[in-house]
Parts: C-alpha cells; structure tokens; sequence
C-alpha cells in the first residue's frame, strides 16, 4: 500500500489521489546502491524525489550534518550498519521539506538517541503543516505523535479512529482473538471457557454469585463486567486511597497513596500476576510495573477466593488528568490464555499542587543533589570547607 502512495508500485484496482509533494523512507536503504558511496547516494536519491542537482548539491552539508556521518560519508553504502543506513535515508528523505511524509519503521533500528532526533524533526514538520504517514507497532508513538490511526488486519482495515481509542484498542486485540475484536465482541471467542467454569461450579451453585458476596461483603465499589479476558478471575473494584483509608480521584503531587485492586478467582490459580499502568491523557504509558518484576510473591489463589492487594505509591506526578489501568494475569508458561481480567483506563484521576519540577516534565524521579566545595586559593594545602558532605533533596 506505501509503495503504491509514492508510486513505485502499480495499483491492480481503484484510485489514488495524492495532494503534495511525497517523500518516503520504506525500508532500509530503498532506492540506494550498495556499492556506491553514501555521498553519491545522496544525490542519486535526491534526484528520485524529484531534486535538481544544484538543490542537492546545496543541501548536502545539512544531510551529512544531521546523519551524523561525516567520517563514513564517501564509504560505499554496503559498509553502513542497519543503524547508518537508517540516518542516511531519513536525513535524504526530509531534506526536501516535504507536503507529505512516509515513514516505515525503517527508524525502529539504529540508536535511541537518532531515534529520538527524527522525531523531534517530525514534529517541527508537522508544526509546519506536513502531513505525516507513520507506520508502526510501537503504541506510545502512536499515542503522543499522530491525531488519526488506522489499524489493518491482513490487509483489512478493522478499525479507524482517534489515535488513543485505536492504540487502545490493539492493545486489547494482543492479548485476545482478532476476530473476536473485528465482529465488536471482545468475549465471543472466550465463551466456551466460561461456560467450562460455570459448568465445573453448577455441583456447588453458581460460583459468579461470589462476586456479588464479594462487593456487598466488603463495601467495594462495583467497576462493573470485565472488559477482555477469560475470566477465570475477574477484577470486581480497584481505585485510590488517601492514607486516611479515604477513597479518592483528587490526589496532591507528592503525597503517598495507596492504589487497590479486588480480583474474584473462579478458578485455581498456582501462578499469579498483578499488573498496573499510569497513563496521561493521551494514553502514553507512564509508570509500568507488576509483582513479578517488583518481586513481590503472590500467593497460589484458590477457586472462590477474594485476592486485595494494595501498591503504595509517592504520586511524583505533574498536575493533570491520569488513568489507571490493572490487569490479573495466569503466569504459568504453558497458559493457554494468560489474561485472566483487564481493566483499561478504569479509574480516572487528577492530580493537583505543586509538583517541584520543571515543565514539561511529567514525573519527578525525587533526585538527591549531592554537593561539597574545596578551597584552591591555598595551593598545596587546598582543602574541604566542608568535610560533611552536604545533601539536598527536591
């Protein structure tokens, strides 16, 4: 499909239509000869794009500039790693100021920090009023950098959107069948599975009524039915409290809080996984964690029991809207479905005051500063004025 946008491939059926200029970076290297120098590359691919030779002439020490290639710029271009191949194709793509650019994840090798360069570059050209074609995997990209998304499905298009509600939306389909999310209903195709459960729960009455004994038991605010998962557990509330045990949505940059989660088991189950996710309002991740990688041991839950957990937290975060997201997870290897219940952005909240930190940052990682001053005005009996070393904390 890209390679009929820029015209280096034939449509079989229906119409393009193309409103400005197209620059493109498909994959690795397109359009450049591995046995010619990557100079000479750049002027063979400027002169594909439609450049003159005097343009690119003129704009050959601001390409070689930000590639960041000047040592290995008159090298023969099969001498580049996959990493250098990136910076001289995205550097020859964008110096002709585009109306439209494509980009594949050609940019998803090389080092972060290039990585890191282009996009800002894309920014700036989207500031200006170009259009931008992005193709990724990589959802918080989706989420910070693109307004619209499209989501294909061999070759189908299954969804459209905005980008969070698409991004979003992927994220649901990882973790279940894609045909159950095309056709609407995330539960379809993990239907036999419950009725395997409620079948198993029929000799001792129906087991889902634990839910209900659950939340009238210990006064739990009901989140209502599960969003994606085989249910064999199911997250019945989950929310935020003060440290006077106060549920609330109005949480103070700095304070501590302690986040909880009530999951039903329906099941056994020997391995389990507590999972957590911070989002902003764009539905950027945050603050990723869980108790496997926290090393915090769950114990094996039994059919019909009630698991609380609770994660205290310093919420280091900028004023702003946030979102909670919290998942129960079977972390055996051999699970046939690992997701037991998700909950995406279920609990929504604000955080308020004076976060201590510069904008546009997001979250304060509470540095130390650390500092000690010497005297040098006394030659070789220099020393320290201070000999306790001082320390600050923001």
């Amino acid at each position: 499909l890209l390679k009929i946008i820029t015209g280096t491939l034939d449509k079989t059926a229906g119409e393009v239509e193309i409103n400005g200029r197209v620059s493109s970076i498909l994959e690795l290297g397109t359009g450049f000869s591995p046995e010619i120098t990557g100079r000479e590359n750049m002027i063979m691919g400027g002169l594909m794009m439609g450049m003159s030779r005097e343009e690119i002439l003129q704009k050959m020490d601001w390409i070689i500039e930000f590639s960041e290639l000047e040592d290995f710029i008159d090298q023969p271009f099969r001498t580049y790693s996959s990493g250098m191949q990136a910076r001289l194709t995205f550097s020859t793509a964008i110096c002709v100021e585009p109306e439209i650019l494509i980009v594949d994840e050609a940019l998803s090798v090389g080092d972060i920090k290039f990585q890191n360069k282009c996009f800002v570059y894309m920014q700036g050209l989207r500031n200006r009023g170009c259009t931008i074609l992005l193709v990724t995997h990589d959802l918080n990209s989706v989420k910070a950098f693109c307004d619209q998304a499209i989501l294909f499905e061999k070759g189908e298009i299954i969804r459209r959107g905005m980008a969070k509600e698409v991004a979003d939306f992927f994220y649901k389909m990882m973790f279940s069948a894609v045909n159950e999310l095309a056709s609407g209903d995330v539960h379809k195709g993990q239907e036999s599975e419950r009725i395997q459960v409620a079948q198993q729960d029929s000799a001792q009455g129906d087991i889902f009524k634990l839910r209900e004994r659950a939340i009238e038991r210990f006064r739990l605010k009901d989140i209502g039915a599960s969003e994606w998962g085989n249910r064999k557990a199911e997250i019945v509330s989950l929310g935020i409290l003060d440290m006077d045990g106060h549920e609330t949505a109005v949480l103070e940059s700095g304070k501590e809080y302690d986040i909880f989660c009530y999951a039903v088991f329906y099941e056994s189950i020997e391995e389990v996984l507590i999972g957590c996710i911070i989002r902003n309002e764009k539905g950027v991740d945050l603050f990723r964690m869980n108790s496997v990688y926290q090393q915090v041991p769950i114990p094996p839950q039994e059919r019909g029991s009630l698991l609380e957990i609770r994660i205290r937290l310093a919420m280091w975060l900028a004023p702003g809207d946030y979102w909670l997201t919290m998942g129960v997870v079977d972390n055996r290897a051999d699970a046939e479905t690992r997701v037991l219940d998700g909950r995406l952005d279920a609990h929504h909240f604000k955080v308020t005051g004076d976060c201590r930190f510069d904008a546009p940052t997001v979250v304060n990682l509470q540095p130390r500063w650390m500092w000690e001053s010497y005297d040098l005005a006394g030659g070789d009996n220099a020393r320290a004025l201070d000999d306790v070393e001082k320390m600050k904390r923001m």
